[in-house]
């Protein structure tokens, strides 16, 4: 049954993102570019976003808005999309509980790091300065 919730979520939006995709062309907007300033150059190589990725992106957005729209307001989608979610949050929580002591280890470890990297503050740093007494 969560399978079949699951596929008929994908296939609603496969179905519903589809033709609105190709049918709408989004507004080029200036505050939808990447400043080079904010791009964050690596050893070798220079990320940038060409205007194919931003118009895929721009679509992408825009066809989740309509799903989402849709979804909000058809009860059968709705119905199936809180299904899907809460199996999702099902899973999550299995995952979560058989992993306990995974991250359990992984918090402790990543804690002994971070103390470990911490400066000490020396004591007189430490005690409170008191303010001076109005005269």
């Amino acid at each position: 049954m969560k399978n079949k919730t699951a596929f008929l979520a994908f296939a609603a939006a496969a179905v519903f993102t589809t033709p609105l995709a190709a049918q709408q062309t989004p507004p080029r907007d200036s505050s939808a570019r990447v400043a080079e300033s904010a791009i964050i150059p690596t050893d070798s190589t220079t990320v940038r976003a060409t205007a194919d990725l931003e118009e895929s992106l721009a679509q992408l957005a825009l066809s989740l808005q309509a799903v989402a729209q849709r979804v909000a307001t058809d009860p059968q989608l709705k119905l199936a999309a809180i299904k899907l979610a809460s199996s999702f949050v099902s899973t999550a929580q299995q995952i979560v509980t058989d992993n306990t002591v995974t991250l359990q280890n992984a918090l402790k470890i990543a804690a002994d790091k971070i103390a470990a990297a911490q400066i000490p503050v020396p004591p007189a740093a430490k005690s409170p300065v008191k303010p001076p007494t109005p005269r």
